[in-house]
């Protein structure tokens, strides 16, 4: 372990780096947010600059003494330029993309300089390790981030690195997303009993806005597709229409939090996760009642996606 890590890590220190480096979405590196120390190798060219001081010193050799200034000097100018790696740099989170409970997410961020500067052998560091030899414009990364358990989810701190040119300092920083997701409950196989789904040979179909089948003209409404333009009723002056379409479900399901079997309230989130993903895979269209909230019947992947987005927000 680094000592800069045993240090980063003392609960004091963390509350204050916090204070220094707030949550954001994004951030232009300067002073404030830039740390530099001596690598393990600039530690042992620290050592060898104070040996050859106390050589020079102690034989009052010039020679020697002037070796030590010429490596303090590149010492010196070493930390100038690794500070300079990350100075000026521009770094935002784009995307973020809700998960399941121990799954991932997924983070998109771009990374960009605001000078016409060159910068070289950048690391990231965020779960996963990234490497950028060199950066002259923007660049789009993606990270996935491990979600462990449900609910709001709010990112570890990203780390980014440089210990260009010399490898004798190290530069870096810390940076807080303030990029929540939501993390919806694993889903756990369970069987339950299918009382209120109805469809199949010679039983009542319910229909769902869509584009299956013709089911009546409304007026037009501003910024709806041309394409649903009646324009034979335009053309008989009987004004602007627009067609309206429905979905035919041969099959509806309504998914009860009180039917599911577990008894703890986690286990049955878990099991309505499960059917959530079943009936949106058959594309069978669905309502869904929990404690705090209900989702009307409705199909598709947008719906799925808000079926799984009330089960992680559900208390």
């Amino acid at each position: 372990m680094r000592l800069t890590n045993w240090f980063e890590n003392r609960p004091p220190v963390q509350r204050w780096m916090r204070r220094r480096l707030p949550c954001c979405r994004e951030v232009t590196l300067s002073q404030r947010q830039i740390f530099v120390f001596l690598t393990k190798e600039g530690g042992l060219f620290a050592v060898l600059l104070a040996v050859t001081f106390l050589a020079g010193v102690n034989y009052g050799n010039n020679l020697i003494l002037g070796v030590f200034f010429l490596l303090s000097s590149i010492l010196v100018i070493g930390i100038h330029h690794s500070y300079a790696q990350l100075s000026g740099l521009k770094i935002k989170v784009l995307h973020a993309s809700d998960s399941q409970a121990e799954g991932q997410a997924r983070f998109q961020i771009e990374i960009s300089p605001t000078t016409a500067k060159c910068y070289c052998q950048l690391e990231l560091v965020w779960q996963q390790y990234q490497r950028i030899a060199v950066l002259n414009d923007k660049q789009v990364l993606h990270f996935d981030i491990d979600t462990p358990k449900r609910g709001q989810f709010l990112p570890p701190r990203l780390m980014l690195q440089s210990v260009y040119p010399l490898g004798l300092i190290r530069a870096w920083t810390y940076i807080y997303f303030d990029q929540e997701v939501w993390v919806s409950p694993k889903p756990i196989e369970a069987e339950r009993n299918v009382l209120n789904r109805i469809g199949g040979e010679g039983e009542e179909t319910h229909g769902l806005s869509g584009q299956e089948e013709f089911q009546e003209l409304k007026n037009y409404v501003k910024g709806e597709s041309l394409s649903r333009v009646s324009w034979s009723h335009l053309a008989k002056g009987q004004g602007l229409l627009s067609k309206q379409f429905i979905d035919f479900c041969a099959e509806q399901d309504a998914l009860d939090y009180d039917q599911m079997p577990a008894i703890d309230h986690e286990t049955k989130l878990s099991q309505m996760a499960y059917w959530v993903q079943i009936l949106g895979a058959q594309n069978i269209a669905f309502s869904m009642r929990l404690p705090t909230r209900e989702l009307p019947l409705g199909h598709g992947e947008t719906h799925t996606n808000q079926a799984l987005r009330l089960l992680a927000e559900e208390p």
